[in-house]
């Protein structure tokens, strides 16, 4: 069982570790990050506009957040 928090089915923090290892588990954590954050994108897509006015979102907000690339992560872009 994992101690690590997450935020939004994305976890916190990458586990630390060293050398080739550390290189590994960071690709995979950075891989699994962006398919949890490319789920969530296509997911606004799904929402009807008054869900997305819940949200604070119009439609071309949420269209263009899900039509980011998969590896533009929250906090690691502009």
């Amino acid at each position: 069982m994992s101690t690590s928090s997450h935020i939004h089915g994305v976890p916190a923090a990458a586990p630390a570790t060293s050398g080739i290892l550390a290189s590994i588990g960071g690709l995979f954590f950075r891989m699994q990050a962006a398919l949890v954050t490319r789920r969530q994108r296509r997911a606004l897509l799904a929402l009807d506009d008054r869900m997305l006015a819940d949200i604070g979102l119009s439609r071309s907000q949420a269209y263009g957040e899900a039509t980011r690339p998969f590896f533009e992560l929250p906090g690691r872009h502009r």
